[in-house]
């Protein structure tokens, strides 16, 4: 009991120096790996991803406790005072989708490609600061080439529109609190808000387009529009 309260000891006192470097690799044996330099020291430490997320967050003061499991396809978490971010995936799926219009509403059944997001949340007021989405091909790698959301919601730079709802941090597990994100997400109805010709190679309108989609089993990746971006050029 004694030498693992040590090994937490030192792996906190980690993040008070000036410099660090995380590397976060499933195939790595704790999952997290910590790079710090003191004073020209460099000095590694490899733990896992859950007392990774405890040791940063135990040196804010003031935020929301919280069991820090994270989503099961996360690829970066990063956090910076009070604010944390979280990217990660979600497989493509098919859902049920609203196009509200003049004349009233439609529902289709749409494919959806692989997703890509990108959330911060404030800890203090457990709010959902910012959020992006892109699609991805399939087998995308590490670095993966980021594609505009097909279909509306969404600005050119990938930045989630909500219009007045207020995405909160409802769950006490950042697992389950992006589940209701995406859930949210994925729900939401259409309007052809943002929605931009160019958004798919088809270039039509967005109910062309969710007529031209209805009740297809899989998102035709040869019709997603490259940003021209790439991860690396999106977030810190």
């Amino acid at each position: 009991m004694k030498r693992k309260e040590e090994e937490k000891n030192k792996v906190s006192s980690l993040f008070f120096m000036s410099k660090l470097h995380f590397i976060l690799d499933d195939e790595l044996p704790g999952g997290v790996q910590i790079e710090a330099n003191e004073n020209g020291i460099i000095k590694n430490k490899t733990i896992s991803i859950n007392d990774f997320v405890r040791s940063i967050t135990s040196s804010i003061d003031g935020v929301l406790s919280l069991d820090y499991v994270l989503p099961k396809n996360c690829i970066r978490f990063f956090c910076k005072g009070d604010i944390i971010g979280i990217v990660f995936t979600v497989d493509k799926c098919i859902a049920p989708a609203i196009h509200k219009t003049f004349e009233g509403n439609n529902t289709f059944i749409l494919p959806y490609p692989n997703l890509l997001f990108i959330t911060y949340y404030n800890l203090i007021s457990c709010k959902l600061t910012s959020s992006k989405v892109y699609a991805l091909k399939e087998s995308s790698g590490d670095n993966p080439e980021l594609f505009y959301f097909p279909y509306g919601n969404v600005y050119d730079d990938g930045k989630i529109c909500y219009g007045d709802n207020e995405i909160l941090l409802k769950k006490q597990r950042l697992d389950l609190a992006t589940k209701e994100f995406v859930d949210v997400f994925l729900s939401s109805p259409y309007n052809g808000d943002l929605y931009q010709l160019n958004n798919t190679a088809y270039f039509c309108s967005l109910a062309d387009l969710f007529k031209e989609l209805n009740n297809k089993q899989k998102f035709p990746e040869e019709m997603l529009t490259s940003t021209k971006q790439n991860l690396s050029d999106v977030i810190l």
